[in-house]
């Protein structure tokens, strides 16, 4: 009788395919240390770490202070505005901290692939015709199990400007994961290097395999699938800051894509302006997108950054902008000057002294002339022409330039990556008669 060893167990390869996907979704566990009174993925399995599972290595090396620390001592340094919410926020993703600490996401691939081994190994022997005879052989252990569990990662929304995306940084920042092993990155470029990952690799299926290649619909010839997969041997800790599906393609693909992250064990933290209800909302077949709302509210703790009510001073924080309060505007107040960022004008022609006069001093300062236009390289092989730029310092454009051309986030990304400084003007007050301008 054929055998394999895992760990020192002896499994023999005459389980049924049924069995093994049985015993191994009942294994694949969420780590009760980062679940606030919010069931497990199989709360009848949920088990303590095993010492064997640990890294032990990995957690000497590393070091991390409870982001609750890290947030009340930024607030008595002034770099934050003190806010009952954003702490209690801070408080549970402290023991996602915790469960980082203690996640071993190396040795639970490893032994994920041996779990797979293991069943295309049954698969095989399944459509083989040798029965087999030996008794001893229908008595056999059941299939191995991965004793590492999952934590489970963290869904923030909430409006604009409380403080999701400083919390998810301040959290990114002090995650007890290599560097090497966690990316920030904002929602629209993660996509746009998924689908430029998942082109180059159909051209390179396309060369070895020609047309066929596409009947063939099994988790190794599907590029959604082997990109996640890579994607999950590159990674521990994935943050993804503003998270929103406006197009049909992106909705199809997320469901398959972070299915199969959360099946190889990253952890995924995101932040949204929309509860996760409301993603997609009225989108192009969306019962097609609602398996993907299932899976996130599985694996990830959806936390609304408001669910306490209200904060010390008495204003909920629904009603906070601190973009606002930090650039010394009121809340509900129309200001000709809205601090650094804005300068709001009747006929244009104050806000426009004061673009011509930063848009000079940089043009002072550089030491390029630059009398040609300048070509960005954009995704899928796209470029985008600036015409008023300092070198990588400052790019200038009319709304007209940037909001009414057929532009996508592919080339603003471009641009946003290239220039520290993006000065828009001529912008028009927006609304619902143009909704794509106004959604750019």
């Amino acid at each position: 009788m054929a055998t394999a060893m895992f760990g020192s167990r002896v499994i023999a390869r005459q389980v049924s395919r049924k069995s093994f996907r049985r015993t191994f979704n009942r294994h694949i566990m969420c780590s009760a240390s980062s679940c606030n009174n919010i069931q497990a993925l199989h709360p009848i399995n949920i088990r303590p770490f095993s010492s064997d599972s640990i890294a032990s290595a990995n957690r000497q090396a590393i070091h991390f202070t409870p982001l609750v620390q890290v947030y009340e001592q930024h607030v008595s340094e002034g770099r934050y505005l003190s806010d009952e919410l954003q702490k209690h926020t801070a408080k549970r993703m402290t023991r996602l901290q915790s469960a980082l600490y203690e996640y071993d996401h190396e040795k639970f691939i490893e032994q994920l692939e041996m779990l797979e081994q293991y069943e295309r190994d049954n698969q095989q022997l399944e459509k083989s015709d040798k029965p087999s005879s030996d008794t001893t052989e229908q008595q056999v252990s059941p299939p191995p199990t991965i004793p590492i569990p999952v934590p489970r990662g963290f869904y923030i929304h909430g409006s604009v400007g409380i403080g999701k995306s400083m919390l998810m940084n301040t959290f990114y920042n002090n995650a007890p994961i290599i560097n090497s092993r966690k990316r920030r990155i904002h929602f629209h470029a993660f996509l746009q290097e998924i689908h430029q990952r998942i082109h180059t690799l159909n051209k390179q299926l396309l060369d070895k395999h020609g047309r066929s290649f596409h009947v063939n619909t099994s988790n190794s010839m599907n590029p959604i699938i082997q990109i996640a997969q890579q994607l999950s041997k590159e990674i521990t800790l994935l943050c993804i800051d503003e998270f929103q599906v406006n197009d049909v393609a992106d909705a199809m693909i997320l469901s398959q894509f972070f299915g199969e992250l959360w099946r190889c064990g990253v952890v995924v933290v995101a932040t949204s302006n929309r509860p996760t209800q409301d993603l997609y909302e009225d989108g192009l077949n969306r019962s097609y997108f609602l398996p993907f709302i299932d899976l996130l509210e599985k694996y990830c703790i959806i936390h609304h950054l408001g669910d306490k009510g209200q904060s010390s001073d008495e204003t909920t924080i629904e009603d906070k902008d601190y973009r606002r309060l930090k650039s010394g505007v009121d809340n509900g107040s129309v200001d000709k000057q809205c601090g650094d960022y804005f300068y709001l004008s009747q006929d244009g022609s104050n806000a426009s002294e004061k673009l011509d006069e930063l848009f000079q001093l940089y043009q002072k300062d550089s030491q390029d002339i630059n009398s040609q236009p300048l070509t960005l390289q954009v995704n899928f092989q796209r470029t985008i022409s600036i015409r008023r730029y300092h070198s990588n310092s400052i790019a200038r454009f009319t709304f007209e330039e940037l909001c009414i051309k057929e532009l996508g986030s592919s080339d603003y990304n471009a641009i946003a990556n290239y220039f520290q400084i993006v000065m828009i003007e001529d912008i028009p007050q927006l609304s619902l008669r143009y909704p794509d301008r106004a959604r750019r």
